[in-house]
């Protein structure tokens, strides 16, 4: 009974000399390794879940790349590229024909990096039904030939060719023209 009495006596000088060691732990690891804020231009995203049989339409408008701020111990950011973040949209929920906003996911292997904002934070994704069509091939002859020389006939070789793309833009494809 003794022994508990005195335990419990000093249990509050025990609680409170273990947070004054916290309390001077902290900030001399802070001090020696201080967290960093700093901006990763160009990380590459990657699309994830592209459904099959379907094409990014509005890619033109799509970045490739993101802009990271990240926030890590100096140490850490001392050896980190942007190749160490991934950036990646999945695709997934995107219906074709169906302007669809998809945000831009950025993760690291490292629990110690934490992502402040990323540029852009959500894209505009657009995916079309991929089309295939057979459409003639023509050739328009211009100008006259060289003095001495003549035109006899044209020949066109392949007569027809398939044209693959997006749905909207390969639907409005009637021939394919050439001019010689």
């Amino acid at each position: 009974m003794n022994t508990i009495r005195k335990f419990l006596n000093n249990l509050g000088a025990f609680i409170l000399a273990l947070l004054l060691g916290f309390a001077v732990w902290i900030p001399a690891t802070l001090q020696a390794d201080p967290f960093i804020d700093k901006e990763f231009p160009n990380v590459p995203i990657t699309f994830l879940n592209q459904p099959e049989g379907v094409i990014l339409f509005n890619e033109s408008d799509v970045s490739d790349r993101a802009t990271v701020n990240v926030r890590a111990p100096d140490s850490l950011l001392a050896d980190l590229r942007a190749i160490d973040l991934r950036a990646t949209m999945d695709l997934a929920m995107a219906q074709p024909g169906v302007p669809t906003m998809v945000p831009v996911d950025v993760k690291s292997d490292s629990e110690a990096i934490r992502i402040l904002s990323v540029d852009p934070e959500e894209q505009e994704i657009r995916l079309e039904a991929v089309l295939v069509v057979t459409v003639p091939v023509s050739i328009d002859v211009q100008g006259q030939p060289a003095t001495g020389y003549r035109i006899t006939s044209v020949e066109i070789t392949p007569e027809q060719v398939d044209v693959r793309g997006p749905e909207p833009t390969v639907g409005r494809v009637v021939s394919v023209t050439g001019s010689v």
